[in-house]
């Protein structure tokens, strides 16, 4: 027996995969060396050696019934970037590492606003750090809307 895979799970495989293609070898400033969608872990739960790393989780989805049988989700995802200084490092070169990872993260989601042609567009909304309080940790969460449509009866969530 198959399963419909749904709007929601296709949207989330895009957005692992876009998060995935971030690498120096594909242009952008910064690779990540971990990028998971399970829970959003803390820093020093985090492996060493998987710095800079990514999260990220869906949450909330308000809907608008559209007419008819059309209704419109606004998948909501946070998305977390963690940077870590180096033993020995520069003081500030956090920070700088982080606003490079953030940099990436919204250049790479902004090659697709369609999300694979599953989404009427994507919208970052906020960005927002930990103003370096987590030294030497450098830490933003980045909330983004996903845009989708869909016919009752279509899998959706």
């Amino acid at each position: 027996m198959s399963h419909a895979i749904s709007i929601r799970d296709s949207i989330m495989s895009n957005i692992l995969a876009t998060l995935q293609g971030i690498s120096v070898a594909n242009g952008y400033l910064t690779t990540p060396k971990l990028i998971s969608k399970d829970r959003i872990k803390l820093p020093n739960e985090t492996p060493q050696d998987k710095f800079p790393c990514l999260y990220f989780i869906d949450t909330d989805e308000p809907k608008t019934d559209e007419g008819g049988q059309e209704t419109q989700g606004n998948l909501q995802i946070v998305i977390t970037g963690y940077t870590k200084q180096a033993r020995g490092g520069v003081e500030g070169e956090v920070q700088e590492d982080m606003r490079k990872l953030l940099c990436d993260v919204e250049r790479a989601l902004t090659v697709d606003a369609s999300r694979g042609n599953n989404a009427i567009w994507t919208r970052i909304d906020d960005v927002k750090t930990d103003k370096g309080w987590w030294h030497p940790f450098a830490v933003f969460d980045m909330i983004v809307t996903v845009v989708y449509s869909y016919t009752y009866g279509q899998p959706n969530i």
